[in-house]
């Protein structure tokens, strides 16, 4: 079930939890290696360049003191390097944020939802490209960029 929602997936945001690490760690290392995996066959079977964009947010902001903080932020640098470093492509950064009192969640999902935004735009702009088989100069994307997002969409 996870790879159906995989495949069709705008984007993933993967959450940790510091009060579990070891589980958190096992799950990033789990969705790793399905991301990277599916990256390979998807843009490979469809000839392209872009990869799905992951996010990871380390959850429990919160509950972050002095006395425990170091070792929470090292977790979540750790849990970003192999993320990174696995995917090789399409990571989006680390977000500390808390579902507690909702800290940092907005700024994180329109993060997100603005690069898939600005993404999807820009392949609007390549297809156009290639269909009229012709380059599309800078000032001309942004204005057709500008159209597409106030226009309705006919696809």
């Amino acid at each position: 079930l996870k790879q159906q929602f995989l495949d069709s997936a705008s984007a993933i945001i993967i959450v940790t939890d510091p009060a579990n690490p070891q589980q958190s760690m096992d799950e990033i290392k789990w969705w790793t290696r399905v991301i990277a995996r599916r990256n390979a066959n998807y843009l490979k079977k469809h000839n392209l360049t872009k990869a799905i964009p992951v996010m990871l947010l380390n959850n429990k902001s919160d509950m972050v003191s002095e006395a425990n903080g170091s070792s929470i932020r090292d977790f979540a640098q750790k849990c970003a390097h192999h993320i990174s470093s696995t995917i090789k492509v399409g990571f989006l950064g680390l977000r500390h944020v808390s579902a507690a009192n909702g800290e940092g969640v907005d700024a994180a999902f329109l993060s997100v939802l603005e690069h898939v935004h600005n993404s999807s735009i820009l392949d609007r702009v390549r297809a156009i490209e290639k269909q009229h088989g012709m380059k599309v100069d800078g000032a001309y994307a942004a204005l057709a960029a500008a159209a597409m997002m106030t226009a309705p969409a006919f696809d």
